[in-house]
């Protein structure tokens, strides 16, 4: 099976369990969302992996295997200023779950992190969550993210 596949396959994983979490709560969850980006053609627009709206916060989670965590976290950006620039009171939380590959080590890692305190900075309603993790299952992340949003 090629990574994508198993990528999305994993994504699916923990996107089910998070439904099955949420059930009741009032919660909306949407898989592969597209992140506008305001005068730029749709087509190019990037995809968060899941996005959770509660009453008082969206929550946006990426899953990074053998990828660069900082790639998730600057595609953000241009959808961060225009939300915080029209709603200046918005809140939003990236949630990284990544997992160190054969090709992206630890100073991704740190970039990632580095970019997430800036936007924190820049943005008042912004937090970034990164969790490393090694051979969790699903079920297990999203256990992570639920403890995270019900926070």
């Amino acid at each position: 099976m090629q990574e994508g596949q198993k990528h999305k396959e994993f994504l699916g994983q923990i996107c089910a369990f998070l439904k099955k979490y949420v059930q009741g709560k009032g919660y909306q969850i949407h898989s592969e969302y597209k992140i506008p980006w305001s005068g730029i053609k749709e087509t190019l627009w990037r995809k968060a992996d899941i996005m959770i709206e509660t009453s008082t916060r969206t929550f946006f989670v990426e899953v990074d295997i053998n990828s660069d965590p900082s790639y998730s976290i600057v595609k953000y950006w241009p959808y961060l200023e225009e939300i915080f620039q029209s709603y200046p009171d918005a809140r939003i939380t990236l949630i990284e779950i990544w997992k160190r590959g054969d090709t992206r080590g630890r100073g991704y890692c740190e970039l990632a992190r580095f970019i997430g305190r800036r936007f924190e900075e820049m943005f008042r309603g912004f937090s970034y969550v990164l969790i490393e993790i090694s051979d969790e299952m699903p079920e297990t992340i999203a256990r992570w993210v639920m403890n995270i949003i019900e926070k």
